[in-house]
């Protein structure tokens, strides 16, 4: 799964670096959803480090305002990492 998920976020780069802005949109819907849905299956097999690493990463790649809903959602995730 995680090279799938890798595989993806290389075609949101490339989609959005290409200016195919509407296919672009579709990757990234993939991309977060099986991200999510990892992190949130190692969370609640208890493999706290690759729940965190997999949040993180989602925080660092999608920057600036328009991803703020996918940063705040993977903010919650680390925050149920902690606990």
């Amino acid at each position: 799964m995680k090279a799938k998920i890798a595989e993806l976020q290389r075609q949101v780069r490339l989609l959005n670096t290409a200016g195919f802005y509407q296919y672009e949109g579709e990757a990234r819907q993939r991309h977060t959803t099986l991200a999510f849905a990892y992190a949130d299956t190692a969370l609640k097999k208890r493999c706290f480090g690759d729940a965190d690493k997999a949040y993180r990463e989602l925080i660092s790649f999608y920057v600036g305002s328009a991803y703020g809903g996918i940063r705040d959602r993977a903010k919650i995730g680390i925050d149920d990492v902690r606990r």
